[in-house]
């Protein structure tokens, strides 16, 4: 089916007409003596609102809700929501019943046709030489198609060729992760990636993904916000909140040539092999926004300001940005830093033994992402202009590992009713603890919920937590 438009025209005063283009629903189809013809399924109107793409995707879902009964997936809103009200048309419209037989019997006839040229084959006569996969490789390379990576990669020096490498690599690395080798060995054996490409899978080896790779990381900070803000518009999100933090991987290997991989704190408790760090910066919604690597060694407080301040000048000037941080970055260097380029933030106050007043009698509690409670007031530290927000948490009560592992028969008995006395007593002192410094607990960061209560009780005040 496709949409075709006719001029018409209509009278806008005495002697006086306008011309107009009016858009129809039509099918080809070719009658009993074979000539090609054409009918009406439904009439849309003007469609002043839609270009001509747009009209082409309105088409399509259409046809395949018409003829199908099913919902095509479209990521344009305006062309979703009109195909929607357009079928509902057609569904209460005379045309459908005459067009459901009409349906029904080049159905009939097509099974006739297929029936009358199938032959019969005895399956045991098929020998299977080189099958590849192809599902996960065609959601992959349309899920590329509809982020216009090629066209990106295109616009920024990339040959046709070179860019075709690049998408196949992309999608093998998300399927088969592993090696170079390993990577190639699966192209040329299991998938049908290069197929679907139009590249000979014997051409490929392992220099060709290296090459590939080089080239993609010189452009990989533009390809980050080019699908940033991709996969914002297409989606419609709004950034308010940025979570920043840092992770390592190890290397078991010596690297002796490598500057970034050095000994550091591992995060998977392997001091004895060099680690990379890697920083990340995502939104509410878990997407990625910046990423760096930094050396194994460098200082958490350190990366902050390379991080953020990549991506400062894309955010948006009628909105202030919060960043949300862990005691790690929160140095004065970075805070002042964070206030000077317009940000605020939330994060854990690094020291302690300030004396702190209440702000007022509002409190508010919330569970984190594991249902505990959390419990939330505002408070104010003398000659700070931040505003602080006290979080009293009921601890882990802190148990022997040998007696987790094995515990005696006697304490197994008893070990609930004695884990909530000792909760109440660690909740008590913690509590009296409170009362003499400022003590924000670190799963405020692990909760989006946590968060936005912060942010709505001071929503009041200008926000610098």
């Amino acid at each position: 089916m496709f949409i075709n438009g006719i001029k018409r025209w209509k009278q806008v005063a005495e002697n006086q007409a306008e011309g107009y283009t009016y858009y129809r629903l039509c099918e080809a189809y070719r009658d009993k003596d074979g000539k090609p013809k054409r009918r009406i399924i439904m009439g849309h109107g003007t469609l002043d609102d839609f270009d001509d793409d747009e009209r082409n995707e309105l088409a399509d879902v259409l046809t395949a809700m018409i003829t199908k009964g099913e919902a095509c997936i479209n990521f344009n809103a305006h062309v979703r929501e009109a195909a929607i009200m357009f079928y509902a048309q057609y569904r209460e419209s005379e045309r459908k019943a005459k067009a459901e037989e009409r349906l029904r019997e080049e159905a009939a006839r097509r099974k006739a046709e297929w029936e009358r040229e199938a032959v019969m084959i005895k399956l045991s006569s098929f020998h299977q030489k080189q099958a590849r996969t192809i599902g996960a490789e065609n959601v992959c390379l349309r899920t590329i198609k509809n982020l216009g990576i090629k066209s990106f990669l295109l616009k920024n020096g990339f040959s046709e060729t070179q860019a075709k490498i690049a998408i196949m690599q992309i999608i093998a690395r998300s399927i088969y992760p592993g090696s170079e080798l390993r990577t190639v060995r699966c192209l040329q054996e299991n998938s049908a990636l290069c197929e679907l490409l139009g590249i000979n899978p014997q051409s490929v080896n392992k220099d060709t993904l290296y090459r590939s790779a080089n080239k993609l990381w010189d452009v990989h900070k533009k390809m980050e916000d080019y699908l940033h803000n991709r996969v914002c518009d297409m989606f419609g999100l709004e950034e308010k909140i940025y979570l920043f933090d840092l992770t390592n991987v190890y290397f078991e290997g010596r690297m002796e040539d490598s500057a970034l991989c050095q000994y550091g704190r591992s995060k998977e408790k392997r001091s004895d092999c060099k680690i990379v760090g890697l920083g990340a910066v995502v939104n509410t919604d878990g997407l990625l926004v910046r990423t760096e690597i930094f050396e194994g060694n460098r200082q958490d407080v350190s990366t902050l300001e390379g991080v953020i301040g990549s991506f400062a000048s894309g955010t948006s000037e009628d909105k202030k940005k919060i960043i949300v941080m862990d005691a790690g970055f929160s140095s004065e260097k970075n805070l002042k830093w964070l206030r000077d380029n317009g940000y605020d933030y939330i994060t854990v106050e690094r020291s302690h033994g300030q004396t702190y007043s209440e702000h007022d009698d509002i409190k508010k509690t919330v569970h984190d992402n594991k249902q505990q409670e959390i419990h939330l007031q505002k408070v104010a530290i003398e000659g700070i202009s931040d505003r602080y927000c006290l979080l009293t948490a009921m601890p882990r009560p802190k148990r022997n590992k040998a007696c987790r592992r094995n515990p005696p028969k006697d304490m197994r008995m008893g070990f609930w009713p004695y884990r909530r006395e000792y909760r109440e007593k660690v909740l008590n002192n913690e509590i009296k603890y409170s009362k003499d410094s400022v003590a924000l607990s670190r799963n405020i960061l692990e909760s989006p919920d946590c968060i936005l209560s912060i942010l709505n009780m001071m929503r009041k005040t200008e926000l610098r937590t």
